[in-house]
């Protein structure tokens, strides 16, 4: 039997979390075949043994990429994005798990059900391993999406998504230039077709420090916000960039307001200078995002 659907992971140091991955995609119950393909990504820690040791019992689904060297997350990601059979993919990675057994079943008969879709997500729940904060559960409004809902944010959680595979032969070369990888993958997609939201919630998202996004403080989070927005505004189709522009120019106010509720008021007078000096950037804009705000009035007043 061919393969319908590819589950990709990619790991790294992920020893306390990996088995409750792989258990997830093989408790999966479906009418069609399903791989796993894992891109273990020579850990330092005791993940490979793990892997290996799944491998070793299902070698019928566990399908890993074992590296004989790091060679970090987006060459992981491409190669084993590339090895992939199915007609969909689904990503969950080494952190996260799923929780429902027929999550991939309901993915691919709405994929089946829906050719005009090229993506599909659903509801996840958010835990955080520090128990700093309650679980939360994410869920949208919406049954239906597009690309043009993807240019202010990315809220399609990774560990949710399904995919049509082969809707573009080879990443364009700007893909291995932004910070993070999930979100303009969902974009090179969503170019092909719409985006289907499931509300049912059927996987968790762990929030922890050994994670890659979470323990950044919020200004380098954002920061990365901008940088990917001018990377979509350089490269997808003109008619975007007037929207790209303005989501920029709000990400980059939050830029600045993080930078002083965490007291960096150096790197804050810096960073909105250079926005003052930009004549495409509202100056008052600039002077309320920094709480200036007597200061805000005056130039709206006089203006």
């Amino acid at each position: 039997m061919s393969v319908k659907v590819s589950v990709l992971t990619t790991t790294y140091n992920h020893e306390r979390f990996i088995a409750q991955n792989i258990i997830g995609v093989l408790a999966q119950q479906t009418n069609f075949a399903v791989e796993h393909i894992i891109g273990e990504d020579c850990s330092t820690d005791g993940t490979r043994a793990v892997v290996e040791h799944f491998q070793q019992q299902r070698p019928d689904i566990v399908k890993p990429i074992l590296r004989p060297r790091n060679v970090g997350r987006r060459a992981n990601f491409i190669e084993c994005f590339h090895t992939c059979q199915g007609d969909y993919i689904a990503i969950v990675e080494g952190d996260d798990y799923w929780t429902a057994s027929d999550k991939l079943q309901a993915q691919a008969d709405f994929l089946d059900a829906n050719p005009d879709h090229a993506i599909c997500f659903h509801a996840l729940e958010h835990r955080y391993e520090d128990k700093s904060q309650l679980p939360r559960i994410n869920r949208r409004e919406q049954a239906r999406y597009s690309l043009r809902d993807l240019l202010d944010s990315n809220f399609i959680p990774t560990c949710t998504v399904m995919f049509r595979n082969h809707l573009f032969d080879e990443f364009p070369a700007w893909f291995n230039d932004v910070p993070a990888g999930d979100w303009p993958l969902h974009m090179l997609n969503a170019q092909h077709g719409d985006i289907g939201y499931i509300d049912d919630v059927m996987a968790v998202h762990r929030t922890h420090s050994g994670g890659v996004w979470s323990p950044k403080p919020a200004s380098e989070r954002r920061q990365s916000m901008v940088s990917i927005l001018e990377t979509f505004r350089d490269n997808l189709d003109p008619r975007y960039r007037p929207i790209l522009e303005q989501n920029i120019a709000r990400w980059q106010f939050k830029v600045l307001n993080a930078l002083l509720v965490e007291g960096r008021y150096t790197a804050a007078g810096r960073y909105g200078l250079d926005l003052l000096l930009r004549p495409d950037v509202p100056r008052v804009e600039v002077l309320r995002a920094a709480g200036w705000s007597s200061q805000a009035r005056r130039l709206r007043t006089a203006s």
